[in-house]
């Protein structure tokens, strides 16, 4: 039997382990690129990317608000109703609303969270992250979040809701306000 010296025996278990290591680094990285881990898409997980929403738009309408600067795509049996700042959109199976609120003036910077809000989701639209900064969950008998974002000095605030009905999805699985939300643009 042959005699190692000790520091050549360590050498080795060292160099194995070493390797281990690596070796368990190599596979989590390749492991979590093919599960997508590391897209891009996954920067911020509280953040919904509304332009991977399939295009079904091809045949709808665009309705621009010159005034406050915005324009969204709505599919042609949607009824519009303008007020003072408000614009609504309600369609045609009477359940789902859009809400579009613009404010401006000094109180055109209360975009903010409330501590109850903060798990909320926020989406991106046009390049500007409108924060889920209000309701939450289910308001009765509506499920509505509300969003805001503020642009070129105007709150821009999104109230999208959808009664509940037996058979229809929540706001955040439902394709309509999904697709609809995707086409929302500022032109100012």
């Amino acid at each position: 039997m042959e005699n190692y010296p000790k520091k050549s025996i360590w050498k080795w278990v060292l160099a194995a382990f070493m390797v281990a290591i690596l070796l368990s680094i190599l596979f989590t990285l390749y492991w979590g690129y093919k599960k997508g881990a590391f897209s891009d898409d996954q920067t911020n997980p509280n953040v919904q990317n509304q332009s991977q929403v399939n295009d079904e738009t091809t045949d709808w309408k665009t309705y621009r608000n010159d005034e406050y600067g915005f324009e969204i795509q709505y599919s042609a049996n949607t009824q519009i109703k303008n007020e003072e700042k408000n614009t609504s959109f309600i369609f045609s199976d009477n359940q789902r609303q859009l809400n579009i609120e613009t404010i401006t003036g000094a109180e055109s910077n209360e975009c903010h969270k409330t501590a109850w809000a903060a798990d909320l989701p926020s989406i991106s639209l046009d390049g500007v992250i409108f924060e889920g900064i209000g309701c939450g969950g289910k308001c009765e008998p509506y499920d509505k979040i509300q969003y805001c974002a503020i642009h070129n000095g105007i709150a821009y605030k999104l109230f999208p809701q959808i009664v509940h009905v037996q058979g229809y999805n929540s706001l955040q699985e439902d394709n309509i306000f999904n697709q609809m939300l995707s086409t929302f643009k500022f032109s100012n």
